[in-house]
């Protein structure tokens, strides 16, 4: 279970506001790499991220297919401060949920998780976001599952 967050902001500070360049929505188009004996699939989506009211909390909504198969999950992003970087937790439609530690350093946005994580970088004035998902495999080594790019649509 995730601890409170012990400090306690008076109004969103600088590191909430970064996140204003996710507000909106996105269409994000991705190729699934093929693993083992399976083929490569692709993936699409529509994210949506908007601001919890209050301006502490990015709320994600995601609607994809991953290889024709729909996918719908939710995201909570805020800002850690006795961490230094933002904590994400998702939940999915088939009862999954994750935990994430995430940093937007300049145009890289980075997520680490176990056992996967995601690198990626603003282009095109923040209005396309590209990077790869990669999975931890065995012998600790970190191999890419998904190359996605999201473009901003509003």
């Amino acid at each position: 279970m995730m601890e409170a967050n012990a400090a306690k902001f008076e109004k969103p500070g600088t590191e909430h506001r970064a996140l204003d360049i996710f507000e909106g929505k996105w269409i994000t188009h991705g190729t699934i790499h093929a693993v083992g004996g399976e083929k490569a699939a692709e993936m699409h989506a529509v994210d949506q991220y908007e601001w919890l009211p209050g301006g502490f909390f990015m709320v994600h909504h995601v609607d994809a297919r991953m290889d024709g198969v729909p996918a719908q999950s939710i995201e909570v992003i805020g800002y850690d401060a006795g961490r230094g970087c933002y904590v994400t937790r998702s939940y999915d439609d088939k009862g999954s949920s994750a935990e994430f530690t995430a940093r937007l350093e300049g145009d890289n946005w980075e997520i680490d998780g176990e056992p996967m994580r995601f690198r990626g970088a603003f282009k095109d004035n923040a209005a396309t976001l590209s990077g790869t998902w990669e999975q931890l495999g065995d012998g600790g080594k970190w191999t890419p599952w998904i190359d996605i790019e999201l473009r901003k649509v509003t």
